[in-house]
């Protein structure tokens, strides 16, 4: 399960750990989308983990898996949907 604050909850149904990427279900009590399939994509650039979810509103498993990846090259400022991807930091700090 990948859960996002204020956004729901996201059903892993696959992931690829060498391609750094999952595909999950939304989940049916999801406000945005719910029953649909998401994307995540994740990437590390100077030492800060980042995610974008590539997309949201898939159809099917199969059309999010192929939803082409998001642009990893400047993942702080631009890549993701014409936006910067979410930056990932542990809890506490």
């Amino acid at each position: 399960v990948w859960t996002m604050s204020g956004m729901g909850t996201f059903n892993i149904a696959e992931y690829d750990n060498d391609g750094d990427w999952l595909v999950a279900q939304n989940d049916p009590a999801n406000e945005y989308s719910p029953g649909l399939w998401s994307r995540m994509d994740w990437t590390t650039k100077d030492g800060v983990l980042y995610f974008c979810q590539t997309t949201y509103d898939a159809a099917t498993q199969e059309a999010a898996r192929n939803t082409p990846a998001a642009d990893a090259a400047d993942p702080a400022t631009t890549g993701c949907g014409g936006f910067s991807w979410t930056s990932l930091t542990p809890a506490g700090r």
